[in-house]
Parts: C-alpha cells; sequence; structure tokens
C-alpha cells in the first residue's frame, strides 16, 4: 500500500517538476585578475579573470520569487588561438603549425547559484563556482601548455529580463588560482556582462 501510494505521488509530481526545470543558456566576457605569467618567468597580456564565456545548464523555480540554477562550460580568451589549440587536439600533426603564435587561455567552470526574484524585471543572487584555467605555450614549441590547480570560489549575479526568458546581465567572480609545486597565487576576480536566456 505504501509502495502504491509513494508511486502515485511521483506520478503527480513530475508534470509539475518539468514544468518547474527549465534550460538555460548563458554567454558573456569578463575582464580582471593578475597577469599570467609561465615558470620561467615570461609574462602574459592575459588576466586570470579574463574570459568570453559559454555554458549551457538546469535552472529550477523553488517558489514563485526564488530559483536555483546550475551551468556549466569553457571560457576562453586569445579567441582565434584557442580554437587553434581545441583544433591541435584533434590533429595528428604533432608540431605546431605556427611557431609565433600568440598564448591563450582555456578555462572550464561550473556554477551553482541562487536567484532572488524581486520583480518580473529584476533579478539579484549569489552561488559557487568551480573553475580549472591552462595557458598555452607562448612559443609555439612543443613543450607542455601550463595547467592551473582546479579552484572553488564564490560569484554575485545580477540581472535585468527584457523578456520572460532572456536577460543581460552582471556578475562579480571571487576566485584564486595556483600552479603545483607553485607557492604564488593568480586572483582570478573579475567583473563580467552576460546575456543569456531560457529554453
Amino acid at each position: 500500500m505504501k509502495y502504491r501510494l509513494y508511486v502515485f505521488v511521483c506520478l503527480l509530481t513530475m508534470p509539475t517538476l518539468s514544468n518547474a526545470i527549465e534550460i538555460i543558456f548563458d554567454f558573456g566576457i569578463h575582464f580582471g585578475g593578475d597577469t599570467l605569467s609561465y615558470p620561467n618567468g615570461t609574462t602574459t597580456s592575459i588576466g586570470a579573470g579574463d574570459s568570453f564565456m559559454g555554458s549551457v545548464g538546469l535552472k529550477m523555480d523553488l517558489t514563485d520569487e526564488i530559483m536555483a540554477e546550475v551551468t556549466c562550460g569553457i571560457d576562453m580568451i586569445g579567441t582565434l588561438n584557442a580554437f587553434t589549440g581545441i583544433l591541435e587536439i584533434f590533429s595528428t600533426n604533432d608540431e605546431k603549425t605556427d611557431e609565433n603564435e600568440s598564448p591563450y587561455l582555456l578555462r572550464d567552470a561550473c556554477n551553482a547559484l541562487i536567484l532572488y526574484k524581486l520583480n518580473d524585471t529584476y533579478r539579484i543572487g549569489g552561488g559557487v563556482t568551480a573553475s580549472s584555467i591552462s595557458l598555452s605555450n607562448p612559443t609555439g614549441t612543443s613543450e607542455t601548455d601550463v595547467s592551473f590547480d582546479k579552484s572553488f570560489g564564490f560569484l554575485i549575479d545580477g540581472r535585468i529580463y527584457f523578456e520572460k526568458t532572456e536577460y543581460v546581465g552582471v556578475r562579480l567572480i571571487f576566485i584564486d588560482f595556483s600552479r603545483p609545486n607553485d607557492s604564488r597565487t593568480y586572483s582570478g576576480n573579475s567583473i563580467g556582462l552576460t546575456y543569456g536566456f531560457e529554453y
């Protein structure tokens, strides 16, 4: 009897949950953080918080005013060179195609946050982020890229909805990065402008 009641309750709540969960796409550009350098001391023009962001995830309405959101994606800076680097992953040629290539930064990030609906237009919230970054070799040689340890941080997010499912916003990220076997810490704190839509 209890099992049947449990199944009945699940069947009743499934349509409600499916209506409350939506897919969300989020894009933006971020600036900030300490200037990154290589172990040999060579510096770059790339900040640890710089990125072009693209992510996808799920949003769930917890109440009429509160919603939870989880997104994951890839961020990049030095976009053209980043795409070249991605293509080289699938290439059978072990040599770099351009010995004078500029460095690029690849970042994978997952964000989880809670947003409060002030009204139909404005929403504000915050949450946590998990991120790791990899910096390409600046010389174009066969040396390996520089990887940083995965880090955890916090974020604050504010949005203006100009359509029921579209928004522009501002996001603040507070996070630090470090290399393995290196005592130096790089601030990845950044401010970003975002655009997103829910589906």
